[in-house]
């Protein structure tokens, strides 16, 4: 599903350096070059949350579980692995 995430950080890089690089050359349409690489990037980003959404609810399937590691310091896990159950040392 997310084969294509890459598209949305490298368009517009490629913008910019196309922009940057040969600017001078074309400076007349140097300005459709940045808009279409951050539009592509749009569209990118609005088919993968098409994706996501179509998926079903946020959250179910895509939740990982990382044993050994401790994302807020000082909350720890109950006996019974629910976020509910967490207490604060």
């Amino acid at each position: 599903m997310f084969e294509y995430a890459w598209l949305i950080i490298l368009s517009p890089l490629v913008g910019f350096a196309v922009a940057g690089l040969f600017g001078r050359f074309f400076p007349k349409h140097v300005g459709w070059v940045a808009v279409g690489s951050i539009g592509f990037s749009f569209v990118v980003s609005l088919w993968l949350l098409s994706e996501v959404l179509q998926a079903g609810p946020i959250g179910r399937g895509a939740s990982v579980t990382v044993e050994g590691i401790e994302w807020v310091p000082g909350v720890q896990r109950g006996s019974s692995g629910s976020p509910a159950c967490t207490s604060v040392s």
